[in-house]
């Protein structure tokens, strides 16, 4: 079965920096966080945003970069440089869906409540199936950022 999968421009109220984002991503049970830069025009010093994936029931950080994005399945079908998106009718979605309908209390309201989504960074992308994204700036710096998330992963919060 060939998926249809349509790929929708999500404005999380931030821009990463599109040239040296460095995002991090701290992962526990079931949240995920991705640390970057934010894009400014001017100003001074860090400016980090933190994108905390709620309900995170799988997350991958790696290939493609900005240089072969355009030769990604989802390219043509919405997706867009810098961006975050959300993925619908997700081959990912469903082929974790199909994995998961072999157990005795397997139900798909589960699986209906997440989301497929798609960050499009620099060097890298990083997908998610969680129910919900948020993004904010932070104040503090990336070091000082990623020991705070780290510490509240690690607490399961």
């Amino acid at each position: 079965m060939k998926h249809r999968a349509q790929v929708e421009v999500l404005d999380l109220g931030l821009k990463w920096d599109a040239g040296a984002p460095l995002p991090m991503l701290v992962a526990g049970a079931r949240s995920a966080i991705v640390l970057c830069y934010e894009s400014l025009a001017t100003g001074e010093g860090e400016h980090v945003i933190e994108i905390r994936f709620e309900g995170c029931s799988n997350i991958r950080m790696g290939h493609p970069n900005d240089e072969v994005l355009h030769g990604h399945p989802f390219w043509g079908r919405g997706l867009s440089f810098y961006e975050a998106h959300v993925v619908h009718d997700s081959p990912w979605l469903e082929e974790h869906r199909r994995i998961n309908s072999v157990h005795d209390y397997h139900s798909d309201a589960t699986w209906d409540r997440l989301n497929h989504y798609f960050l499009a960074f620099h060097d890298e992308v990083v997908e998610a199936l969680a129910r919900d994204i948020s993004a904010r700036r932070v104040s503090g710096d990336m070091a000082a950022e990623s020991a705070r998330v780290a510490a509240e992963v690690a607490a399961g919060r």
